[in-house]
């Protein structure tokens, strides 16, 4: 796979946290900061050498969880267990055994866990919220060590895809997502819909205050474009919870790609939110607005999705640093392979609530500019100009 796909670029600032890494779909990889020692205690009953302390609980694991219980789950239970059908499952696990990120052996010369059994560990942990450490190597009968290796080993595995997964349009599925929306919405030259949504973590051991979102928690931010099929084509992840959507999309290097969402973001001419609504709005600047708003339910739609799918992405429990940034990029891939094999488990239910829960759980309700940003983040005039054209088309 490509070496020049991701990569962890700190944008210093004096506003932003210093210690969180940010990760995004068009730079190039880098495991500087990933550590594969000790983990760092993340429990009360995490095992320690100290002899001063009480030994720990005898654990009631599971008993050959792998290969037999397993083995006899249903097609339908398998997927809520693992998130995934079997068939794409077991061609991971083919893929990872024969992966370099897979040895048969470790440096002291014994048995690796089997790759089936990595996998599993690792998409039932990221598929399940309240999969803690603990939990997992309970049913995986691991060590806490030993499942903290292997969430950072298959992640970097399936992060490997990303160059094939995560791609930008080209020109011809470019032209299919403008078709669609410009005959469902009326809108022209729509290539992408661009949204972001709240990471809940624990508290930050420093620098806490820049990590707290206007919600009330400890986040970090997620940025994602999408095309109409929902399938995720740029994203950028770790920016501090605090930190504005706009400031955000400003470094995530997204190329010239015309993506529309709300009045978070700046008017430019390769990205267009809708009017503020000041009360003094056309009536064709109000039906622009509208059809804009059903434009954007995707976006909505393909966040909630990820998250209802991937569970650790409304609580991430890992400590700040690549490897959970690296973890939110597997689960990306993931997203896009379970699409393009048109593996729909979780659709009807989303569907089914329109969306509503996914909004509350998943998504952060658009945020409006008080004018604190910086002027770098004003509106472009090329930009307004090019979404007066588009709402004048409107007009009766």
């Amino acid at each position: 796979m490509s070496d020049d796909f991701e990569s962890a670029s700190n944008h210093s600032s004096s506003s932003d946290a210093q210690d969180e890494n940010y990760l995004s779909s068009s730079t190039s990889d880098s495991d500087d900061s990933l550590s594969s020692g000790a983990m760092s205690v993340l429990f009360d009953d995490d095992e320690s050498d100290g002899s001063d302390r009480p030994k720990r609980k005898e654990r009631a694991c599971f008993q050959n969880y792998c290969d037999e219980t397993v083995q006899k789950y249903s097609d339908k239970k398998f997927v809520r267990m693992f998130r995934l059908p079997r068939d794409i499952v077991n061609t991971l696990i083919k893929e990872f055994a024969n992966s370099e990120y897979f040895q048969s052996e470790d440096s002291r010369g014994l048995p690796k866990i089997p790759p089936h059994q990595q996998m599993y560990c690792f998409l039932y942990f990221v598929g399940h919220q309240a999969a803690t450490y603990e939990e997992t190597t309970d049913r995986f009968d691991l060590s806490a060590d030993t499942v903290f290796n292997i969430i950072t080993r298959v992640a970097d595995f399936i992060g490997s895809y990303a160059p094939d997964l995560i791609t930008w349009p080209t020109e011809e599925e470019s032209q299919e997502t403008q078709a669609y929306y410009e005959e469902k919405n009326g809108i022209p030259g729509v290539e992408g819909m661009i949204d972001g949504s709240e990471i809940k973590i624990n508290k930050p051991p420093s620098d806490a205050e820049s990590y707290y979102n206007r919600k009330g928690f400890y986040s970090i931010k997620l940025q994602i474009i999408c095309d109409h099929k929902r399938r995720i084509r740029h994203f950028h992840a770790g920016w501090p919870g605090s930190v504005h959507d706009a400031r955000m999309y400003k470094n995530s290097g997204v190329p010239g790609i015309l993506a529309r969402k709300n009045t978070t973001y700046p008017c430019t001419k390769h990205l267009m939110p809708p009017y503020k609504d000041n009360g003094h709005l056309l009536p064709h600047q109000k039906l622009f607005n509208k059809q804009l708003s059903k434009c954007r339910v995707c976006v909505e739609h393909t966040i909630g999705l990820l998250k209802q799918r991937f569970r650790i992405l409304y609580h991430m429990r890992l400590q700040p640093g690549m490897r959970r940034l690296k973890v939110i990029r597997a689960c990306i891939v993931l997203h896009n392979m379970a699409l393009m094999r048109d593996v729909n488990f979780l659709e009807a239910q989303l569907e089914g609530c329109s969306c509503q829960q996914c909004r509350i759980e998943a998504h952060v309700e658009p945020e409006f500019s008080d004018g604190s940003e910086n002027d770098d983040d004003a509106d472009d005039l090329d930009g307004l100009q090019l979404r007066d054209q588009v709402a004048n088309t409107f007009r009766n």
